[in-house]
């Protein structure tokens, strides 16, 4: 199996993705081309390959999307090589519609207990697939944004874009919670 990787610039900082035949199973926040490298080889058991043709692709979909275009086109993702907790957290989410929330409660009592919220939210940091697994949705049970691995302002942009209201750092969680 061979793993692809590219690196660009976008509107919210430098993205790494990549992808494997299954389907896009990065898109991060750059932080050094060795440790995403590492990872991928890790999960996959396979050294990445470098393919500057995937840029097009995705960079039109995440700068269709930062402009506050709705995504028409959907992605496989590949959650291969993530522990059996975070994998069910992530496809948990998977179908959170655009524009809605749910906290990490709901999530934790969809995977069987309240209980596991903390766990979630682990699960969330682990994210590999930003935006497309949409671990931006999920905030706290008293509409704040909780955490974020680009950081929350950029959380709270992505939110915006997709036309949550975000006011002194917290969502009206009656107005735009969804159920998972």
């Amino acid at each position: 199996m061979e793993i692809t990787y590219t690196i660009f610039d976008s509107l919210i900082g430098t993205l790494f993705t990549a992808f494997s035949r299954r389907g896009m199973c990065a898109l991060q926040f750059f932080r050094d081309e060795k440790s995403h490298l590492d990872e991928l080889k890790e999960r996959f058991g396979f050294e990445p390959v470098l393919d500057a043709s995937l840029t097009r692709t995705v960079i039109r979909f995440v700068n269709n999307y930062l402009a506050g275009n709705r995504p028409m086109y959907s992605w496989n993702v590949d959650l291969t090589g993530l522990s059996g907790f975070d994998k069910k957290a992530l496809e948990s989410i998977m179908n959170l519609p655009y524009g809605r929330v749910a906290t990490y409660a709901d999530v934790a009592v969809k995977m069987g207990g309240k209980n596991l919220a903390r766990a979630v939210g682990n699960a969330m940091s682990h994210n590999p697939v930003i935006i497309i697994v949409p671990c931006h949705r999920i905030v706290a049970s008293d509409g704040s944004l909780g955490g974020y691995g680009g950081g929350l302002d950029v959380k709270r942009r992505l939110l915006e874009i997709e036309g949550v209201t975000v006011f002194g750092g917290k969502i009206e969680l009656q107005k735009f919670r969804a159920p998972l």
